[in-house]
């Protein structure tokens, strides 16, 4: 690791699904990300916009669909923040109680791809889904639907 280098802390995200009708707990969940707030704009995050849209658009382009009778598909992008590359070198703390076997706690991980929880994670995967725009028109614009 580089000595100019700062380090992310992690952060251990804890879920528990349930069922809608009983209540019950049906699974646990865990998941590593990455603690965005302790990112420093300049130094490890610079552009953390990303285009959203909002249920107005939403909502017009299905207008749209029944008017001019467009056969709309849902695309769901499975794990879609951690598909693309990291955009610079960043390095993430392990997160507490877990320890390496040599007994050392000072490790730190290089990251490679893009983690849920950076400041400019949706700007990176916005970037990443627009060099398919020459494929799928929409998909940049209004992703959640194609017109078939």
């Amino acid at each position: 690791m580089p000595e100019d280098a700062t380090v992310v802390p992690s952060i251990w995200a804890m879920q528990r699904k349930r069922d809608l009708t009983t209540n019950a707990i049906t699974k646990h969940k865990a998941g590593l990300n990455l603690h965005g707030r302790k990112q420093e704009f300049g130094v490890n995050c610079y552009e953390t916009y990303a285009t959203e849209i909002t249920w107005f658009a939403m909502k017009l382009m299905i207008v749209f669909a029944l008017v001019f009778s467009w056969c709309l598909r849902q695309v769901d992008f499975v794990l879609a923040y951690t598909q693309p590359p990291i955009e610079m070198d960043m390095y993430m703390e392990l997160p507490d109680r877990i320890e390496p076997k040599g007994g050392s706690k000072a490790i730190h991980v290089l990251i490679l791809s893009n983690l849920y929880g950076q400041k400019q994670a949706g700007q990176v995967v916005e970037l990443f889904l627009s060099i398919y725009d020459n494929f799928f028109p929409y998909l940049h614009s209004f992703w959640l639907f194609l017109a078939c």
